[in-house]
């Protein structure tokens, strides 16, 4: 999307459906060819006489759900759902497993942060998830070693606050995709295995 701020004439490209513009559509009529198609042969697997229900997805959830509302739950809710945490997982993963800044502000007036650092006007003011998950003062003097039992006690797994790790922000706002999220890293640290 980054070419429409760069490019005065994106939307005369999209009336007329041509360069970039072009492209996109396509590119989006793929991706939506593709969301439909599962979406069908998914409900018409449900539909079937032999159908069991071993391994239930998150389709496979809303679909059942559709049954029951299917004026508001239509394909192309569905389509919008699956395409939301597709997308969401994917840039979540992408957020968490990054080594550089993702968001940044400047400082519109000069302010003093809580931990009594100064901040000048047009101060840049950035985040790195990266180097807030090493902060010895949040995870321990040990926090730059590789030590997934920190989160174990009894050998039983402990949640932190999601506070400490704000890749996927936190509060009644959290991203809805942070389990699919979860779930793709651990695939693919598996497969680099």
């Amino acid at each position: 999307m980054y070419w429409r701020y760069a490019d005065p004439f994106w939307k005369l490209k999209r009336f007329l459906s041509i360069g970039s513009e072009a492209t996109l559509k396509k590119n989006v009529r793929v991706i939506d060819d593709f969301v439909y198609q599962l979406i069908r042969s998914k409900r018409k697997l449900m539909t079937g006489e032999n159908y069991v229900n071993e391994k239930e997805d998150l389709l496979s959830r809303f679909l059942m759900e559709s049954g029951k509302e299917p004026e508001e739950m239509t394909d192309k809710y569905l389509r919008d759902i699956t395409l939301n945490f597709m997308f969401a997982g994917k840039d979540s993963s992408g957020t968490t497993l990054s080594w550089y800044a993702m968001d940044g502000r400047a400082a519109e007036t000069d302010d003093i942060l809580p931990d009594g650092y100064r901040v000048r006007k047009g101060d840049g003011v950035f985040y790195m998830a990266y180097a807030m998950g090493r902060m010895p003062y949040i995870w321990g003097e040990d926090a730059e070693d590789f030590r997934p039992e920190r989160w174990l006690k009894d050998g039983i797994f402990q949640p932190e606050s999601s506070f400490k790790f704000v890749s996927f922000h936190a509060g009644p706002r959290i991203c809805i995709g942070k389990d699919f999220a979860y779930r793709q890293m651990k695939i693919l640290s598996g497969e680099l295995r």
